[in-house]
């Protein structure tokens, strides 16, 4: 029975990572059509099978979706999707479209500065934000600004892509990833950046040269810009800095968390409170002054059809009506009587952010957290921690084979299923009791580092980079699984051993 429950455990925990690599299909014999088991359905039917087979059992489930003293899942959940919906907010006022423009215009056209630019802005971009907020927000204009100019696409956007997942490691909040480590070991916001700057520095810089080196024919001279006035992209500049302030106090609070003795999901949670209050508060105030619009046009047309006004034409807008407006978050002092309904709360701030939320992750990652939880119980995790244990040892090899490793098993199973699994390995007391601090240390940091390393050698590394592939698909250009991994595997090989060396030399400079 022990050895069924493994077998059951292990390939329903295979099938489910997969389902992001490939959605399994269900065909329907009557209409001959399928339905797409997309990731997010995938750990519902795993759980499923776990339940009807015995393998598991509630209190299983429960225990996997509560957590235990190192890994609480619905504090993680809360924490990731506190700080998406505040940088999805910032990305409505048009403050990155804003800031890329100016980018942009700054290089005068020149096709070598832009690519220095672009991977200067996907820099910051992902360390202060997330690398998701990226590929959102960057992918589409690379592919407008190349499809304008009739330029080669693939070196700005491979430069970007790369940097994301790369410079995502510097901080805390840059990659889901890095938040089930931190939280599982409890790292503090800043002795993790401490840490990981350097590295993830060291490896940004290795990516950029490489991608020069393998791009540099195919990127022009000078390139004929189309006309980008950047301050049209700004659409909300009281919003885009009340967001960046928002970022910014954020920021600095989870910076002196461990100090001030409070989690970190508190504080994302408390300035996502901030960020939505201002979200409804906008769409009151919109919703108000439609609401305004419409008893004035009705006033309007009833002076237009009275007898001391029959005969003329009403042309003007109320005054007040401007007044009411002018100081809303959205800029907007104009009255249209023609269409007294423009304001929907289905289309207002809070609706359209909330509905831009990456929610097919929730059920995605609570379930891989309850896959990971079936390991756990049917022994593979034991196992796993054991045979680790013995080749980690040294803390300089414990760096190299854990980076390297947890990058290829991204590429296996994706690389938040992987994040997960290897951190119940790391907790696993077979392995904690076998390995020294300074090696369970190299080990923790490397796996973070492969987990984001992971998601630039195929483009099923992970979720970012199917969201990258979509995106550019729906914008005319096409990048194959083949082509993609081609130019993964030519880059990445050398950035990860940089990125490693600089971390192996802090362990044997600083050491714990």
């Amino acid at each position: 029975m022990a050895v069924f429950e493994m077998v059951v455990c292990m390939v329903v925990f295979v099938l489910v990572a997969g389902s992001v690599i490939r959605p399994p299909k269900i065909p329907i014999p009557k209409d001959l059509k399928f339905i797409e088991v997309d990731f997010s359905v995938a750990p519902i039917i795993g759980l499923v099978i776990l339940l009807s087979t015995g393998t598991q059992n509630l209190w299983d489930v429960y225990h996997g979706l509560i957590g235990n003293d190192e890994i609480k899942p619905w504090q993680i959940i809360i924490l990731f999707f506190t700080l998406a919906y505040i940088c999805v907010s910032m990305d409505s006022s048009g403050i990155y479209n804003y800031l890329a423009a100016k980018a942009i215009v700054a290089c005068q056209g020149s096709g070598k500065k832009l690519f220095f630019a672009f991977f200067a802005l996907s820099s910051v971009f992902t360390i202060f934000t997330s690398n998701d907020i990226v590929i959102l927000t960057l992918t589409p204009i690379i592919a407008y600004f190349t499809k304008a100019t009739n330029t080669d696409p693939l070196p700005y956007l491979f430069v970007q892509f790369f940097a994301s997942n790369i410079l995502s490691i510097s901080l805390y909040i840059g990659n889901p990833t890095n938040i089930i480590v931190g939280e599982a070991f409890r790292i503090p916001f800043l002795t993790y950046s401490a840490w990981m700057f350097l590295p993830a520095l060291a490896s940004g810089l290795t990516c950029m040269a490489i991608v020069w080196a393998v791009f540099r024919r195919r990127i022009p001279d000078q390139l004929d810009m189309p006309p980008l006035q950047p301050s049209q992209l700004l659409k909300r500049p009281l919003a885009a800095l009340y967001g960046v302030c928002c970022l910014a106090g954020c920021l600095l609070l989870l910076a002196a968390s461990s100090y001030l003795e409070v989690r970190i999901w508190v504080v994302t949670t408390a300035f996502f409170a901030l960020m939505l209050a201002k979200d409804v508060f906008t769409d009151y105030r919109r919703y108000k002054a439609a609401a305004d619009l419409r008893i004035s046009a009705d006033d309007v047309q009833l002076l237009s059809i009275s007898p001391e006004t029959s005969g003329e034409a009403v042309t003007s807008t109320p005054h007040d009506i401007n007044e009411s407006t002018a100081d809303t978050w959205d800029n907007t002092g104009s009255a249209n009587l023609t269409k007294p309904e423009a304001f929907s709360w289905r289309t207002g701030d809070t609706a359209t952010t909330m509905g831009r939320m990456p929610w097919k992750i929730v059920p995605f990652v609570v379930g891989m957290f309850v896959m990971v939880q079936a390991l756990v119980s049917s022994g593979w995790i034991a196992m796993f921690a054991q045979a680790l244990a013995s080749v980690v040892g040294v803390p300089v090899v414990a760096v190299f084979v854990m980076c390297f490793l947890s990058a290829l098993v991204c590429n296996l199973v994706n690389n938040q299923p992987m994040t997960i699994l290897f951190t119940q390995i790391l907790l696993h007391r077979n392995f904690q009791d076998a390995v020294g601090p300074l090696s369970l240390k190299a080990s923790m940091y490397a796996t973070i580092m492969g987990s984001n390393y992971g998601a630039n050698f195929t483009l099923i590394g992970a979720l970012a980079g199917i969201m990258w592939s979509s995106i550019l698909d729906f914008k005319g250009i096409k990048i194959g699984y083949l082509q993609f991994a081609k130019y993964g595997f030519i880059v990445m090989p050398a950035v990860v051993a940089s990125g490693c060396l600089v971390f192996a030399l802090e362990l044997l400079v600083v050491g714990s």
